[in-house]
């Protein structure tokens, strides 16, 4: 099995890459606007009593 050295620059240029995969990722998600629910409509959808909710 061959030993590979990994140098300072492939992890600057790993780090690079990482940190552009997260600002596009991130950059997606900020698009889409929040839908934020009442606890009425969350107790609705799987049809649980408030109490179920709270716990």
């Amino acid at each position: 099995m061959a030993a590979e050295i990994i140098t300072k620059e492939d992890l600057q240029e790993f780090e690079e890459r990482i940190i552009n995969k997260i600002m596009s990722i991130v950059g997606q998600s900020r698009e889409e606007p929040r839908k934020w629910l009442k606890s009425y409509q969350v107790k609705n959808l799987p049809k649980i009593s408030t109490n179920t909710l709270q716990h």
